[in-house]
């Protein structure tokens, strides 16, 4: 028979000699897995040894001496497991069967990648940002967690800093999935388990951080400063706007003699930086003043 345990667990092996009374000495004998079977040696009455066929791994039964307990029986641990093993215990003449513990290595996080789905009024299109983690987004935004495992995983949560958890869904074996909406600043770990329902703990917090929503910032680059010009001259107007989530329009808004006149500046791409520039003819300007006068 063989035991399942997870790597780095503590495991006590006890036996008992059952009718025994007289004092008497035990051994575990441990090898690897692929190990040959133990048998008793022949060169000594009760000696334990290893079996003298030649198979590969005949020399790799180790020999411990069990400690007694108060209850007389014995027992030994071993402590932050590692590797698999064989052992059985042998006492005099007497021999326990094999068993084995099975070492098993539940499936951590190697990376997640993070989708973005902002709400429809911010115009922006999905995104995703690979080998991340640490989510930043504004209110409303609809986020994807994508979570890559370093083995198999067959369930997992994701749970949040408040205590509240999330289910992943499996999608592939080694890939699971969560959603939620942003609605204010936390936190969460991702817990994964195997099938037989080993997990690691979720050793990495990640961050969820609200953006806020700033208007833009707008600056004239052009002309720097106030400028004093005649009637036919032209003027070059250029401005600069940045936004932290991308501006979608760009637009000139001057008065003339109390009236307010709007040109669109063109912005090539939506970005977080733009910039657009016109040329006011105060010609052209003069001659419009002139028409709605008459």
């Amino acid at each position: 028979s063989s035991d399942l345990v997870q790597a780095g667990s503590n495991v006590t092996i006890a036996a008992r000699l059952a009718g025994n009374t007289a004092p008497v000495t035990a051994q575990l004998l441990r090898a690897p897995i692929d190990a040959a079977e133990f048998a008793p040696a022949t060169g000594g009455e009760g000696a334990p040894g290893v079996s003298t066929g030649g198979g590969a791994g005949d020399n790799a039964w180790a020999a411990t001496d069990l400690p007694v307990a108060e209850d007389g029986s014995f027992r030994l641990t071993f402590e932050a497991l590692g590797e698999s093993f064989r052992y059985r215990v042998v006492a005099g003449n007497l021999k326990s069967d094999v068993f084995a513990v099975t070492v098993v290595r539940p499936p951590r996080v190697s990376r997640i990648d993070v989708e973005y789905h902002y709400p429809p009024a911010l115009g922006l299109p999905p995104r995703t940002e690979e080998d991340s983690g640490d989510v930043y987004a504004p209110a409303g935004t609809d986020v994807r967690l994508h979570i890559h495992t370093d083995r198999d995983a067959a369930s997992g949560q994701m749970v949040l800093g408040g205590g509240s958890s999330l289910p992943l869904t499996t999608t592939q074996p080694t890939l699971l999935e969560a959603s939620l909406k942003i609605s204010g600043d936390d936190s969460y770990r991702v817990r994964v388990a195997n099938g037989e329902g080993m997990s690691a703990p979720g050793e990495t917090e990640y961050f969820i951080r609200m953006l806020d929503d700033r208007p833009p910032d707008v600056r004239v680059v052009k002309p720097a400063r106030d400028k004093s010009v005649t009637a036919l001259e032209e003027v070059d107007i250029e401005a600069e706007a940045q936004d932290d989530f991308g501006v979608a329009a760009l637009e000139l808004v001057y008065s003339l003699h109390g009236t307010e006149r709007v040109v669109p500046l063109p912005v090539r791409n939506r970005g977080t930086s733009v910039s657009g520039a016109h040329t006011l003819y105060l010609e052209d300007l003069k001659r419009s003043e002139e028409h709605t006068s008459e």
